[in-house]
């Protein structure tokens, strides 16, 4: 089942892997790995680079579970904030 969904022809996790990877090697810490399962695709990967990753100050190092809140930023267009109900919330307003 594993090989199924996270192999080269659905969620391409190795791809993903390696990308969070690279990143850990030049700059010392990983892109961060977000599963989610989009209807009709199935399991999708994203990965967000580590500067666009706010967490909670008080969250204990490399301990990814701790703290009250984790926030990352990400491009999204207007249109999609406006008028679509996909679950993102325009924080200007």
């Amino acid at each position: 089942m594993l090989e199924t969904w996270f192999g080269l022809s659905r969620a391409k996790f190795p791809i993903v892997f390696n990308d969070a990877a690279e990143m850990g090697f030049a700059v010392g810490q990983s892109k961060e790995i977000i599963a989610k399962w989009v209807n009709g695709q199935g399991l999708v990967f994203d990965t967000i680079e580590p500067w666009k990753i706010y967490r909670d100050p008080d969250a204990e190092p490399r301990n990814p579970w701790s703290g009250m809140y984790w926030i990352h930023e990400d491009w999204r267009d207007i249109w999609s904030l406006k008028y679509g109900n996909n679950g993102y919330i325009n924080l200007d307003r």
